[in-house]
């Protein structure tokens, strides 16, 4: 067994949820978690593991000797090419278990495609399409650039020249992850939902100020808020 009925309830106290809303979390009928609860029924596999999926989402952690304790901000890094593809595993779960926003800036894809393009080109994107209409997928690139391989599930803007910065991070759910190209990629991911939640707001403050992508000859292009405002 995964979990134990006590660390079911154990975690919810801790999380202040009631079992309605760990059924709305879990994406399960509340009667289904009640009968857990109560031992009214055998738990399935399958909705043990939401349930704990569910729990370890709002940082709750389970232990031997049905221990249950919220999870400390953790730091993770991501070295080399093959962890540069887990990092983005990782994404690809939180979209498909969560869905929502992902914000990435300061973006060249020409390096994430020259690291690791067949990763990109023949899994990441297909994933992405798939799951694209349960997404808020956002990307900031520099004025000028148009390589947009993400546009199937993402939408762009383009940063004025002088705003644009050297080093992109992705900011989604509770992590956020700075993105180093040196010798060897490195991810610098950090799990804290004030950061995450602050740098999601820079993020909208540079997203509304930046310019709605156009690629005609001759044209040049304006502020997402200027043409709001005609």
């Amino acid at each position: 067994m995964l979990v134990t009925i006590d660390q079911i309830r154990a975690a919810r106290a801790l999380l202040n949820w009631s079992q309605a809303e760990l059924a709305t979390q879990a994406g399960l009928a509340r009667p289904t978690v009640v009968n857990i609860e109560t031992g009214q029924q055998s738990p399935e596999l399958h909705s043990l593991q939401k349930i704990v999926a569910a729990f370890e989402r709002a940082d709750i952690e389970f232990g031997a000797h049905e221990a249950v304790r919220r999870r400390a901000d953790d730091v993770k890094i991501y070295r080399g090419e093959q962890e540069f593809v887990k990092f983005f595993e990782e994404v690809l779960e939180y979209a498909r278990s969560t869905g929502g926003r992902i914000f990435v800036s300061n973006v060249d894809e020409r390096h994430w495609i020259s690291t690791k393009g067949d990763f990109f080109i023949s899994h990441y994107a297909i994933k992405m399409q798939k799951m694209r209409k349960n997404l808020d997928f956002r990307i900031l690139i520099k004025e000028g650039d148009t390589y947009t391989p993400a546009d199937k599930y993402a939408t762009y803007r383009w940063v004025a020249a002088k705003d644009f910065a050297s080093i992109p991070f992705h900011v989604y759910g509770d992590r956020l992850s700075v993105i180093l190209f040196l010798e060897e990629p490195i991810i610098i991911s950090v799990k804290n939902q004030r950061a995450a939640d602050l740098y999601k707001e820079k993020f909208i403050q540079q997203w509304d100020k930046a310019m709605e992508m156009n690629t005609q000859p001759g044209t040049k292009p304006r502020s997402a808020k200027a043409k709001k405002k005609k």
